[in-house]
């Protein structure tokens, strides 16, 4: 039965990034039904997205993140939770992501163009796809890494093969590959054991008379190995050769490469790896260093600014036809909200603050006619008005991301603002509500964006969450679904002023500065990428982890880069362990 007088607004409007609820059965989203109690993302269980960092008590904003005793609601006190004793327990073992899965191809065959992979996409919790909760084995997804690995072996050529060995014929040839490859494949020395089978496995069969149809199979058996598909971690050994709860070397070298680099560790890497430096601090951060300033952090970091900032959504926004937003443009709008957060921000050694506050975005030439700038290259970095543009919040991705082929998305920006940026999503919409859409402009009763939304969503249902939602929402006003400026709406003067959750603006260049400097926005941008570091696992929510690298981040005037430093230099982050509730 439907509520009268409320709007379906938020469900309608919401994508699968956003829409806290799944959709049409068969349907994927971030988020499965909540009426499902055998959903994996319910509640309570490791893939909701209500138990990873970021979430804070639903269709809030906390100015104070992390203090129990926080309203949860105007005039609510939640009370401080009981002290409990520590549990312990282990991380769970993560799967390479596809991302992770190409890259890690890539750089085991450099200079080497590869073969398209049809691996389907992973599925998303928080907006990020590497959430270990959701790395199922599937008898699909064995097929099509057998597939892959096949496919690439197959299009070698003998002269690649010789490239990639170094050598053309032999036991010692084929014991030195296998020696190398392995220990880059498996991220770690192969064991006398693997080294005998694999070599076993060289010299027979078929390819025992045939030196590059034995790599090729050796390349097949290697690639479908659990080492390369997933990244166990058994701990650096005692005394006794029994584990600890310390991660051997090997394993804190792929933590920290899949972190910063998105792929396998370099040789480099390894080599400290081997000869026992990275349980030291110092190392460990000199490393740090040497591999934020690598071009591969791109591939890294910027996936996860990427998914973060969903970076992406544009790529899938229609717009009207005479707006000519074709694939090719969709695409220049998407990079160029990376290269603003990665290359103009963090590669620069920029602050949280500057990626709410910078006017320096990187446009392609069309997206420089689009903002009706001249005279400029190429992707130059064009320094935009500071009334009117600030940081990312402002910048053309996100603005058109979040809006319609006529009209921009007051509800969209507004989620988007508190989830991504804030890490207080607003709660899932009742299912039972009428959809009530705002209406085409009508010429003969002109009304602006915001007045169209107010009205959409003013029963008394709705508004328990789009008071917040649009209060964030209409702080963007003065920009249409284009993400161009403007300073009218349909002949009224643009109203982008608001008051809500501790924020009161004049329009959304007011609001970015002052999330810029709110504990919210920094608390939540490590508590994503916490999310995002640990594959969604419980080591993200631990509160000793979280108060430090906050701690960390903070002392050094909030460098983005400072986070990544503070996390991989961490013990909990060289531990395999995970400690619950500790206080």
């Amino acid at each position: 039965m439907l509520i009268a007088g409320c709007s379906k607004l938020q469900v309608d409007e919401l994508g699968p990034d956003e829409l806290a609820a799944s959709d049409a059965p068969g349907k994927k989203t971030d988020q499965a039904n909540p009426g499902d109690p055998s959903a994996p993302d319910q509640p309570g269980s490791p893939g909701n997205p209500a138990n990873q960092p970021g979430q804070n008590t639903p269709g809030n904003v906390s100015p104070k993140p992390g203090d129990p005793n926080t309203p949860s609601q105007p005039g609510q006190t939640t009370p401080a939770p009981e002290p409990t004793d520590p549990t312990i327990t282990q991380e769970p073992i993560r799967r390479l992501s596809v991302v992770e899965y190409k890259n890690t191809l890539r750089d085991l065959f450099p200079n080497i163009t590869l073969p398209q992979f049809d691996l389907a996409a992973d599925e998303k919790s928080d907006g990020f796809t590497d959430f270990v909760s959701l790395q199922q084995p599937a008898s699909l997804l064995v097929e099509k890494y057998f597939n892959a690995s096949r496919d690439l072996a197959s299009s070698l050529t003998d002269d690649q093969i010789t490239q990639l060995v170094g050598c053309s014929s032999g036991t010692d040839c084929a014991t030195a590959w296998i020696t190398s490859f392995g220990q880059k494949a498996f991220r770690r020395p192969l064991t006398s054991d693997e080294q005998a089978e694999y070599l076993a496995l060289f010299q027979s069969g078929p390819g025992a008379s045939d030196f590059p149809l034995a790599v090729k199979l050796s390349i097949v058996a290697m690639l479908e190995s659990p080492y390369f598909l997933y990244r166990p971690e058994v701990g650096a050994l005692d005394g006794d050769g029994q584990p600890t709860e310390n991660l051997s070397d090997y394993e804190i070298a792929s933590r920290l490469s899949y972190l910063v680099w998105g792929t396998m560790p370099d040789d480099e890497l390894m080599q400290s790896a081997a000869g026992g430096m990275l349980t030291s601090s110092d190392e460990v951060k000199s490393q740090l260093s040497r591999m934020l300033d690598d071009p591969k952090a791109r591939d890294g970091i910027g996936h996860f600014m990427l998914e973060w900032l969903r970076l992406d959504k544009v790529l899938s926004v229609q717009k009207l036809a005479e707006d000519n937003w074709d694939d090719a443009f969709r695409a220049e709008v998407s990079e160029s909200g990376l290269r603003f957060a990665f290359d103009e921000v963090f590669a620069k050694g920029g602050t949280a603050q500057d990626l709410m506050t910078s006017t320096k975005y990187p446009l392609s030439k069309r997206m420089q006619d689009l903002l009706s700038l001249s005279g400029g290259d190429d992707w130059a970095t064009v320094e935009m008005p500071a009334a009117e543009r600030s940081g990312i919040l402002t910048h053309p991705e996100f603005l058109a991301a979040h809006g319609y082929g006529g009209y921009p998305s007051p509800v969209l920006r507004g989620v988007f603002v508190m989830d991504r940026i804030l890490c207080s999503p607003p709660q899932p919409p009742p299912g039972n509500v009428a959809i009530n859409l705002p209406g085409p402009p009508d010429p003969d009763a002109p009304a602006t964006n915001r007045t169209g939304y107010t009205k959409a969503t003013s029963g008394e249902v709705c508004q328990g969450c789009h008071k917040t939602i649009n209060g964030f929402g209409f702080a963007f006003e003065n920009y249409d679904t284009l993400g161009r400026y403007r300073t009218q709406d349909a002949g009224f003067e643009v109203d982008a002023t608001g008051s809500v959750a501790g924020f009161d603006f004049d329009n959304a260049v007011d609001l970015a500065h002052q999330i810029a400097d709110s504990d919210a926005y920094k608390s939540c941008v490590v508590k994503k990428w916490l999310a995002y570091a640990t594959g969604g696992s419980a080591l993200a929510t631990d509160k000793t982890l979280n108060a430090d690298v906050l701690s960390a981040f903070e002392a050094d005037k909030f460098s983005l880069k400072s986070v990544v430093v503070a996390l991989g230099t961490h013990e909990r982050f060289s531990s395999k362990l995970v400690v619950h509730n500790d206080e």
